[in-house]
């Protein structure tokens, strides 16, 4: 699988026991073990039974290195057996525990005679909880034998702060994978404490050979002090307000229209804390370096426009997005305060998780661009009743280009009336939870509710147990008619039933006729507003309310719902007729280029964030001088003591 996912057509699988029963020798003597050029492994952790069946077959793996591996330890059996296994200047990447950096014993004799080698070019500490079936923290040795005798040292890494959560294991961002490639390739040394280039006589003579990465790297946050003087006296401490350099650099005014200078120790705020967010939006110099994002943003898209847009079958999706993500780190390099591997993993996360696909649909399809007119039926199994198993069209959606852009291109219009009539739907579904809320829990509106939610049937049902026994003259002489409507059943019988009974006159229909349907409205009138008794009067009143207002915003769904129909015909229909224009805005444009430029959006924004929220930290963790906090303890005790006095206690 690991083959095909990495597309080589030809491999050699070998199924046996590395340690007692290796497969790879020599094609000429079965007793030296096959040399290769490179090798790549991620072997088992910490293997308990690595010497079983191994005596007499050791191939020279485990001599010159003073001590063999522990029998109930496998790491460097297999680090070892990997050295033997490469040519003299072959190039080995190894995955394995930390233990093997500096656990003692023989696997520190051992590791001192590696050292002395000189084969260790580099070490790559990961995170831990990388990988599935362990938590523990795992490293790569990188081994390179070329040029070992002239190797000055071991270049270190420390990336074990770089992941993200992913479920219950930690996984690395596209940025971390592209940051630790670059720094090792590149040897970069610029952040001590992500990586260092670290001589022998370091590890030799002053650490007797123990690898251990915190040794050479201290990546830790430095410590956030507490200054004692600020908490007594006052004021924001100016080195907590200097470790924010690299703001002030950007926007040195900025600086002065928060803070102000109570002494060469310690500032004062100049704003309030709900006004700091504010005023750095407003500062001139930060506007600046958003329009400077953009500048820079606006240079890459436009040398990316005309490659995005002349996609064929010649073109290879992974050197397009390897090109694409060095011309935006190109375009990002000269900017601060932005990290540019956060914009490499902006671009990177957009690529896996959307743009790889549409630009492998357009390479690899005939129709190529082409594909941006067709739209695809979006289809769901159905589990249960005498359908089920088949499959039936829930929705649609383009197949490059989503309809939620073409809409926004081509039908603003009719989704400006949509939204209008669902901001009226939500504005009545507030006014109905709010009357539920206010509701007396006694009423009869909390008897009908349930979560927050009402129904009409329910409420229908409450009104009429309230109101049935609501009696009066009318009511009596229509209960009786409506018991015997053959009495009426003629417009002769109808108008000589009238004389008598002039009462039932308001329950003759449009039609002129007294029917049961006109008889029970006529009585719903009469019981629910003409004569409701004053003892029921706000509880109808309540229900009646209620039962509009869920009648408005069923009738506003049904709008909803048919403007939508509407509008979702009309735009699949438009498709069709996309020009290469109208193809070339909406796909390169208005997805691929807007979508990334959000993400890098989020990331100006997050610079206020940070600022704001380090600043508001500090304001308020001196805010309350000692001397005020002990007098609000002086108050608030005299005050319990007094309530206490009050109550009759004595102490």
């Amino acid at each position: 699988m690991n083959a095909v996912l990495h597309r080589k057509a030809e491999i050699t699988i070998k199924s046996g026991n590395t340690f007692s029963n290796p497969q790879y020798l020599d094609k000429s003597n079965n007793s030296v073990l096959e040399r290769f050029d490179y090798i790549v492994a991620n072997p088992p952790f910490s293997m308990k039974n690595w010497r079983d069946g191994i005596s007499g077959k050791e191939y020279d793996r485990f001599e010159g290195y003073g001590d063999m591996p522990p029998e109930k330890n496998g790491d460097y059996a297999w680090l070892m057996h990997i050295l033997k296994a490469l040519k003299n200047n072959g190039k080995a990447a190894v995955i394995l525990p930390h233990g093997v950096l500096f656990r003692g014993n023989a696997e520190a004799t051992i590791r001192e005679a590696i050292i002395k080698k000189h084969w260790i070019k580099g070490i790559i500490s990961l995170p831990a909880n990388l990988f599935y079936g362990t938590g523990i923290a795992a490293c790569v040795l990188v081994i390179d034998k070329e040029g070992a005798a002239n190797r000055q040292g071991i270049f270190m890494i420390d990336a074990s702060r770089g992941y993200v959560k992913d479920g219950n294991k930690n996984r690395l961002r596209e940025r971390d994978i592209y940051r630790i490639i670059t720094t090792f390739n590149e040897q970069i040394t610029t952040d001590p404490k992500y990586a260092r280039f670290v001589l022998n006589d370091e590890i030799e003579k002053k650490n007797e050979y123990n690898l251990n990465i915190t040794r050479y790297i201290d990546s830790a946050d430095p410590e956030d002090i507490q200054d004692i003087y600020a908490h007594i006296y006052g004021g924001i401490p100016a080195v907590d307000i200097d470790g924010l350099s690299e703001y002030w650099e950007v926007f040195p005014s900025l600086k002065t229209e928060l803070l102000s200078a109570i002494s060469e120790k310690y500032y004062s705020l100049n704003v309030k804390h709900d006004n700091i967010r504010q005023t750095i939006y407003k500062n001139a110099e930060f506007s600046e370096y958003g329009e400077k994002l953009d500048e820079a943003f606006a240079a890459w898209k436009a040398k990316e426009y005309p490659v995005l847009f002349a996609l064929d079958e010649d073109v290879s999706a992974r050197e397009l997005v390897v090109r694409l993500a060095e011309d935006i780190l190109a375009e990002f390099e000269h900017l601060t305060l932005i990290d540019k591997y956060d914009v490499y993993q902006v671009l990177l996360a957009y690529w896996n998780e959307i743009m790889n696909d549409d630009v492998s649909l357009i390479i690899s399809e005939p129709d190529g661009y082409g594909n941006a007119k067709a739209s695809d039926n979006i289809e769901e199994e159905i589990t249960q009743g005498k359908n089920k198993g088949e499959m039936k069209i829930i929705g649609w959606e383009g197949r490059l280009i989503p309809k939620d852009i073409v809409i926004d291109a081509f039908f603003r219009e009719e989704k400006n009336a949509i939204e209008e009539v669902e901001n009226i739907a939500a504005e009545t579904e507030a006014q109905l939870s709010d009357l539920i809320e206010s509701a007396d829990e006694e009423s009869a509106l909390a008897d009908v509710s349930e979560n927050g939610k009402v129904k009409v049937k329910d409420i229908e049902a409450k009104i009429d147990e309230l109101t049935s026994t609501i009696e009066t003259e009318e009511t009596i002489e229509l209960e009786v008619i409506r018991m015997d409507l053959h009495l009426v059943n003629t417009k002769k019988r109808l108008e000589e039933y009238l004389l008598g009974h002039p009462l039932c006159k308001s329950a003759v229909n449009e039609n002129g006729k007294i029917t049961k349907a006109s008889i029970d409205f006529r009585l719903r009138i009469i019981r629910t507003e003409e004569s409701v008794p004053e003892s029921l009067q706000e509880d109808v009143n309540q229900l009646k309310t209620a039962m509009e207002l869920c009648r408005k915003i069923s009738d506003y769904n049904k709008v909803i719902k048919e403007l939508n129909k509407a509008l979702d015909e009309k735009c699949r229909a438009r498709y069709g007729g996309l020009t290469d224009e109208e193809i070339q805005d909406l796909l390169v444009n208005r997805k691929w280029f807007d979508s990334i430029f959000t993400g890098i959006a989020d990331l100006y924004a997050a610079i206020s964030h940070r600022l704001t929220n380090r600043i508001v930290e500090l304001a308020e963790r001196y805010e309350n001088t000692l001397p005020e906090l002990e007098k609000d303890t002086d108050e608030y005790e005299t005050k319990v003591k007094s309530h206490l006095e009050r109550m009759g206690f004595i102490w």
